[in-house]
Order: C-alpha cells, then sequence, then structure tokens
C-alpha cells in the first residue's frame, strides 16, 4: 500500500459459543420482526442492534456477556 495507508479494524471480543437456528429469534428480534426480508440488510454489512437483540442471539447460542459487555443485562 501507499504510505500513510493505514487499515481501520474494530475491536471484536471473541466469546465460546454454538451455532443456534435463527428461525425462533425471528419474532423475538427488534431488527426482524415483522419483515419478511429481514436478511436484505446483511447485504451491506454492519449494522447496529440493540443491547436487548445482542443478549437475545448470545443467549441462544449459549455465550455469557455479562462480564465482557456492559450493554448485556
Amino acid at each position: 500500500m501507499p504510505g500513510g495507508f493505514t487499515p481501520y479494524r474494530r475491536d471484536v471480543i471473541w466469546l465460546p459459543s454454538q451455532a443456534a437456528p435463527i428461525a425462533p429469534l425471528l419474532p423475538l428480534l427488534e431488527f426482524t420482526a415483522g419483515k419478511t426480508n429481514w436478511g436484505y440488510q446483511f447485504r451491506f454489512g454492519l449494522f447496529k442492534i440493540g443491547p436487548d437483540d445482542m443478549t437475545l442471539i448470545a443467549h441462544a447460542m449459549g455465550c455469557d456477556l455479562a462480564p465482557q459487555n456492559p450493554l448485556a443485562t
């Protein structure tokens, strides 16, 4: 890369987890509830989800967010 190029990276905390089916979560998640084309927003990369949705997904995947995430309940 030309001089002065600095790539941008997000800080990520990787936690142990397991795969979880999305179908049971669809009516419960704020960003999917009532939307037939809920997956379309994934085409554009990252998007913000609320702390309640994050906690619900983490719980379904067997993750405990409490020690790492101040937004977790």
